[in-house]
This record gives C-alpha cells, structure tokens and sequence, in this order.
C-alpha cells in the first residue's frame, strides 16, 4: 500500500521551470511543474537530463531568485523534490511569479 507522507496537497499546474546545478561551473536545464506545494513539487525532465541530489528551482520564466531544493525520488522522466525552506502557498507563489496568469 502506498502512503502519501507529505503534509502538504500538492496543487496540479502546468509551468515552466528551469533548474540549475554545479557549483563551478553552472549548468541548466528545463523542466514542466506539474504539481506544486509550499514544501515541494512534482518535475518533468528530458529522461536523459542527469540530476544532481542538490539544485536550484526557477519555477516560471520570472522567477529570479529560485529555491534550494533535494530531489527525492524519480521515475523515468518525472522527479520529486523538496524543497530547503517552506516556500509560500502554491497559488500565491505562482501568482506572485506569473502575474499574467492571475488575472485571467
């Protein structure tokens, strides 16, 4: 039986994100949120895009600062993480990082 640990929902969404790693020599790469929490998300990556344990999430195209996150767990092309600290609620986190979206 399987048993969802996280206490928080994670909320569905549909938003590009970019992740960056190495500490010399800093890499990217794109990804899909698929589903977002406060205290972590749901990725889609390219299956072959190689992950460190520790990066950085840019959730949306403005996102300028990024958050700490650990990856804990994939399966083919999908990753979980979490993130280092609390983040804000997911709606007001994509609000605040998509201002289009919201007021449509």
């Amino acid at each position: 039986m399987d048993h969802d640990r996280r206490k928080l929902q994670r909320e569905p969404t549909l938003v590009e994100g970019m992740v960056e790693f190495g500490r010399l020599r800093k890499r990217y790469a794109s990804c899909l949120i698929t589903e977002i929490s406060g205290e972590g998300a749901r990725i889609w990556m390219v299956e072959r895009t190689i992950l460190p344990k520790k990066f950085k999430l840019f959730v949306g195209l403005d996102d300028q600062v990024g958050k700490d996150a650990t990856k804990v767990w994939r399966r083919e092309s999908e990753r979980g993480i979490r993130f280092e600290k609390h983040a804000a609620a997911p709606a007001r986190l994509l609000s605040a990082l998509l201002p289009r979206w919201s007021a449509a």
